[in-house]
């Protein structure tokens, strides 16, 4: 059965006037673990958190002449957990294949699904499941373990997300005659899910070159990717594209269910994307109007327009250096800043960086210098993927070249955000706050809380990406005072999520754990 723990989360500075977002030495000694798997080059591509608080690490490394597919399994403190795969790694090798792997999901049941492609004896988009507890190939999926997407020609997923009923999303590009946008959908047991555009898949052509990387699942079950397309003459444009839950074009959504964001008025183009509870989109990637690339971050309306609240024209335009950076992942914290890591280069090379926005597009100042924050830890350094921890630090991944040996090495390092989880009053709106029981009976948790003085109180449901799942309270007006509610939680999956009380003030939130 499941059970539901909670404990009280402030969105406070843990010491007063610090500043966040340095290394957390706490982590594998100085903040940052390098790896390689088999002593051969290896890259990393993405990080999750499961839900006892273990962190996946995925990527491809050099492995017999071609690439291969890996998950490394660590203790939230860095160090290896040697239960999963063999000595905390999973290794997936395919006879004659190079295999390269983009992205990972977490189903609720806790099997791991990662996406990617495949080149040699076989060519296509594959999806491959493997066991949360042990790293092996999960045999009840596809063929094996893994479902290959059949193409003629250079076929890629570089992201996938799982849909409220268990069925998987995936999507990224296909080269059949130039680059198109490939999004497809299978089934729990990983075959091709039919009822999605009839066989499955769909492919979409905008103009010349386009490509999908980024894919976010919205309440509604629509489906919405994020990419670029190039159009005669070499200009490219950030692309979002918003599919029907049956794989059709969304016609709601900008222009014929597309939207292009021409801002330099040559390359602009989005790696990623994130959703929020109110069903706006957060996109990042990188923008040169001739020069050197910088990182764009587009914030876009739930009908596809860009929102003219957030830094005055929807966009921010970020140049950490003198030379090119790019943004490759953001995240939606649960305080409501953005959070976005990719790299920043100069003369010595890339580098490590994040960078952190407020909900309305400013640079947040409490964070690195001036919302800003450059870690050195090689040379060509890059994170590709963010998340967080359950106690709210900040895991990024990605990959960066040794200096002392001059070969890949896959990355993983922590953060402070100065989100702090700890029992305590909120400033002087919020008093004492209390859940219970403890555990959760019958999908209902009870609150108490009390208000230092008249207040608009909301009650709403988050996961750990920012995403709402559920407002439990809409906003209602409040005398102040000791307040108890009785609230209907809906059907959870296992994982960690928020339950926030806003008011006018400031909100409290609090973490829930579901087992």
């Amino acid at each position: 059965m499941k059970t539901t723990v909670f404990s009280i989360l402030a969105f406070l500075p843990i010491v007063a006037f610090a500043q966040f977002g340095v290394l957390d030495s706490d982590f594998d000694a100085d903040g940052k673990l390098h790896f390689q798997v088999t002593d051969v080059s290896t890259r990393g591509t993405d990080v999750l958190v499961q839900s006892d608080g273990k962190i996946l690490v995925c990527g491809y490394y050099t492995g017999q002449n071609m690439p291969a597919f890996y998950i490394r399994r660590l203790f939230p403190d860095g160090s290896l957990d040697n239960a999963f795969g063999v000595n905390g790694t999973a290794v997936v090798i395919l006879n004659q294949v190079v295999l390269e792997i983009h992205a990972m999901a977490l189903q609720s049941d806790g099997k791991i699904v990662v996406v990617g492609g495949v080149n040699g004896g076989m060519v296509g988009q594959i999806v491959m499941r493997l066991n949360g507890t042990d790293g092996l190939l999960d045999q009840t999926f596809g063929n094996g373990g893994y479902t290959l997407i059949p193409y003629s020609t250079t076929s890629f997923l570089f992201d996938v997300a799982i849909q409220s009923d268990g069925k998987i999303v995936a999507a990224g590009i296909t080269a059949e005659s130039d680059f198109d946008i490939t999004v497809v959908r299978l089934n729990t047991d990983g075959s091709m899910d039919n009822t999605f555009s009839f066989d499955g898949k769909v492919v979409t052509d905008v103009d010349l070159a386009d490509w999908a990387q980024g894919l976010v699942i919205g309440s509604d079950d629509k489906i919405t990717i994020a990419g670029s397309t190039e159009h005669p003459g070499g200009n490219r444009n950030g692309l979002l594209v918003r599919y029907n839950a049956d794989g059709t074009l969304d016609n709601s959504f900008g222009t014929a269910g597309k939207l292009e964001v021409d801002y330099s008025n040559f390359v602009d183009e989005f790696h990623n994307l994130a959703i929020d509870g109110a069903g706006s989109y957060y996109a990042v990637g990188a923008t040169n109007a001739g020069g050197d690339y910088n990182m764009f971050v587009s914030k876009i309306t739930p009908n596809g327009a860009l929102d003219n609240n957030f830094s005055f024209d929807g966009i921010v335009e970020a140049d950490f250096a003198f030379e090119d950076d790019r943004a490759w992942d953001v995240l939606l914290q649960p305080d409501g800043n953005i959070l976005v890591v990719g790299s920043s280069e100069n003369v010595n090379g890339k580098s490590l960086a994040l960078l952190r926005l407020t909900g309305n597009g400013t640079l947040d100042q409490s964070f690195g210098t001036g919302g800003k924050v450059v870690t050195d830890a090689g040379t060509s350094d890059e994170y590709r993927a963010v998340t967080l921890q359950n106690d709210l630090k900040i895991l990024a991944a990605g990959t960066i070249i040794d200096i002392q040996f001059n070969e890949r090495n896959a990355i993983v390092a922590r953060y402070t955000s100065g989100m702090n989880v700890g029992i305590g009053e909120v400033d002087a709106y919020i008093g004492s706050t209390l859940v219970y029981p403890n555990p959760i009976t019958d999908n209902q948790v009870t609150i108490e809380y009390e208000l230092q003085s008249d207040e608009t109180v909301s009650i709403e449901l988050f996961d750990l990406s920012g995403k709402m799942i559920a407002q439990l309270q809409p906003s209602i007006r409040q005398v102040a005072g000791s307040h108890q509610k009785t609230l209907a939680l809906p059907s959870l999956s296992t994982g960690n999520y928020l339950l926030r009380l806003n008011t006018n003030s400031g909100s409290v939130s609090v973490q829930l754990s579901i087992q």
